[in-house]
């Protein structure tokens, strides 16, 4: 029986592969590129990378630990080795001259748009290469440090000079001279009327105009804004931060009432909706019946909480 087994294990080590068998390997996923698909150059439509030619961007600033590397993924001229350096690029604007597809045989998910730009200050070129997301199509591809110029200039034409009503009572410190994010916290008063400072380069291509405001004492606090889908940018809606009409208007409420909303406070006897402005949309309502009454409870993270009772507030916990 042993002589058998050797012979029959033999023969399978000294026969030829067979076409089909068993796979021990994944297959590589499929990368479909669409490279004549037309482009919607509408705005606010997302831009995909392979129609940027012609469209300018601003390289947007490193954070001040890692500025010495430069920008690694931002090759200069034809050069395979020598990156831009943070003073050539930070802030700069560039307009992409050619985008192609490089596939790669050997290993397919390494397989991109390749990207050229030109700086408009100096004429100087660089190439880089675009980052395809996991599971996502090649119209999804981001390229890092790079903001649309057209969402720069809406976000500019929407917030440049204009009075709001804050809603948000907290925003991140701006740093020393506004370049840099701390980890500090801006307080303003909610629902009083602010002019927007700035409106500059964020570090976040996904949202890259930074909106500055300045408080009453002269702190400068900012939000992170995209205006288009373009690079991957998120979307949000600044009415989470800023409200564009005066909500006193309509709503003649008393001075206790308003001050209590602008300082972000709440007090039994509050209606509903004077609650909801100074304390925002709650994360979960839960619907209750207690003694026959209907009785919400809003929830504003662990242990705290509002209770509706009729329409105003009836309990405060937190």
């Amino acid at each position: 029986m042993r002589a058998v087994l050797i012979l029959i294990v033999a023969a399978l080590l000294s026969a030829p592969a067979a076409a089909e068998g068993p796979d021990f390997l994944r297959p590589e996923p499929t990368i479909h590129v669409t490279p004549n698909q037309p482009c919607d150059m509408t705005f606010p439509s997302a831009v995909p990378v392979r129609c940027w030619k012609g469209q300018q961007f601003v390289v947007l600033p490193i954070d001040p630990e890692l500025r010495s590397y430069g920008y690694q993924m931002f090759l200069k001229g034809g050069s395979q080795l020598e990156a831009a350096s943070y003073v050539e690029l930070a802030g700069k604007v560039v307009t992409v001259t050619d985008v192609s597809w490089k596939s790669d045989a050997v290993n397919p998910d390494m397989s991109t748009w390749a990207i050229a730009f030109r700086a408009d200050n100096t004429g100087e070129t660089f190439t880089t290469r675009a980052t395809i997301l996991p599971n996502k199509s090649p119209d999804d591809a981001i390229v890092d440090h790079l903001a649309s110029m057209r969402d720069l200039l809406a976000a500019r034409s929407v917030f440049s000079g204009k009075t709001f009503w804050m809603k948000a009572g907290e925003l991140p410190q701006t740093g020393e001279n506004g370049q840099m994010a701390s980890r500090g916290i801006v307080h303003f008063r909610e629902f009083v009327p602010i002019s927007v400072e700035a409106v500059v380069a964020s570090y976040d291509h996904a949202q890259p105009a930074r909106i500055v405001l300045k408080n009453g004492a002269g702190s400068e606090g900012y939000f992170y804004l995209a205006m288009s889908g373009t690079n991957g940018g998120v979307v949000a809606d600044p009415e989470s931060v800023l409200a564009t009409t005066d909500p006193k208007v309509g709503h003649n409420w008393s001075p206790k009432v308003w001050a209590a909303i602008e300082d972000g406070d709440v007090f039994v006897g509050m209606t509903s909706e004077q609650a909801m402005l100074s304390c925002g949309k709650p994360r979960d309502v839960n619907n209750t019946i207690v003694r026959r009454t209907a009785e919400q409870q809003w929830v504003y993270g662990a242990h705290n909480y509002l209770y509706i009772e009729d329409g105003r507030v009836s309990a405060i916990q937190n």
